[in-house]
């Protein structure tokens, strides 16, 4: 129960109210979450090195077994590992970034 302001009579709200509060709200709170979770995604994407670690394997499968030359792995694995840079400062980046972010909703 609630109490009116004016006349200080009690006003019955129902429980269903809340329900009601929560189906209205939906679409916001429902886009944020899939947002949130799109962004998630494209960051594990954008910082994942998984497939460039890979890729360095193969390389020196390829080296071992002769598909390649000497100077066709080093070109590869310069360009590689050049990726892998740029992946650990994005990385970086992402994490000051989270963390400028809950420092300004701290403070």
């Amino acid at each position: 129960m609630v109490r009116h302001r004016k006349h200080g009579s009690r006003i019955d709200l129902p429980e269903d109210m809340f329900l009601i509060d929560d189906i209205l709200l939906f679409p916001t709170t429902g886009l944020k979450f899939i947002f949130r979770t799109l962004q998630q995604v494209a960051e594990q994407e954008y910082t994942d090195t998984a497939p460039l670690k890979a890729r360095l394997l193969e390389l020196q499968v390829d080296l071992e077994n002769g598909d390649l030359t000497e100077d066709e792995y080093v070109a590869a694995e310069r360009g590689i590992i050049l990726e892998l840079r740029e992946i650990e400062k994005r990385k970086r980046e992402l994490a000051g970034a989270a963390t400028d972010e809950a420092a300004g909703h701290s403070g």
